[in-house]
C-alpha cells in the first residue's frame, strides 16, 4: 500500500498552520510575570522552563529582577528550579560600579566565622603534614567544617556574592530558552523543506 504524497503534504501544511495559530494565540496571551503587563515594553523572553501565564517576561523587567533578587534566585527560577543559562560580557569603563551588597551584621558575623573556620582547617592540614596534629583530630574537624560551614546554602551565598562583585565589571546576559538551538534550526529547516 502506497501513501498518497499529496495527502502527506496536506497534513504537514495543516500542522504548520495549526502551529502558527497556536503561536499567535500565545502572543496575544503574553503577560510579564514580574510587572503583569501584557504590553510590549522591550523584548519578550523566556528565561526558564515555566509554562502558561508565567512563561514570558520583558527583558528589562528580568534584568531589574536579577539586580534586586536574593542571591539564590539570581541563578535559578524559584518556581521551576531551572538554572538560568548566562554568559558574561565586559561593560564599558564608564559603566563600572561598586557592588550593591545587602549584608546584615549577622551575615558579617557568619562570613567572619566561615573564614576563621576555613583558616583553622587549612592550618590544621599544615600542622598534620608537619606531624604536629593527629589524623583523628583533623578528620573530626573536617567533618564539622563540611557539615556546618560548607553547606549548599552557604556555597550558594558565596557564589552569589562573587557574582555581585563580577557584575561591577561585567553584565550578565541570560539566554532565552524559547529560542531554538542551532541543531533545532537545521532540523526545522529540513522539515519545512519537505512541504
Amino acid at each position: 500500500m502506497r501513501s498518497n504524497p499529496i495527502d502527506d503534504s496536506a497534513i504537514n501544511r495543516t500542522e504548520v498552520i495549526g502551529l502558527e495559530a497556536h503561536e499567535s494565540r500565545e502572543e496575544l496571551l503574553r503577560q510579564c510575570k514580574y510587572c503583569y503587563s501584557d504590553e510590549t515594553i522591550g523584548r519578550w523572553m523566556t528565561p526558564c522552563k515555566c509554562a502558561g501565564s508565567i512563561r514570558y517576561v520583558h527583558s528589562g523587567c528580568f534584568s531589574h529582577w536579577l539586580s534586586v533578587a536574593p542571591f539564590q534566585q539570581q541563578s535559578q527560577c524559584n518556581t521551576c528550579k531551572h538554572i538560568y543559562k548566562k554568559h558574561w560580557s565586559l561593560k564599558g569603563f564608564r559603566e563600572w560600579s561598586v557592588p550593591r551588597l545587602d549584608v546584615t551584621w549577622w551575615d558579617t558575623f557568619e562570613i567572619l566565622l566561615d573564614f576563621y573556620s576555613t583558616f583553622k582547617l587549612v592550618r590544621g592540614f599544615i600542622a598534620l603534614a608537619n606531624g604536629r596534629r593527629s589524623i583523628l583530630g583533623q578528620v573530626v574537624y573536617f567533618v564539622f567544617w563540611k557539615t556546618f560551614i560548607l553547606t549548599e546554602q552557604r556555597s550558594q551565598y558565596y557564589i552569589g556574592m562573587g557574582r555581585a562583585f563580577l557584575s561591577c565589571f561585567f553584565k550578565t546576559v541570560v539566554d532565552d530558552v524559547a529560542l531554538p538551538e542551532e541543531g533545532d534550526d537545521a532540523k526545522s529547516e529540513r522539515q519545512c523543506s519537505h512541504i
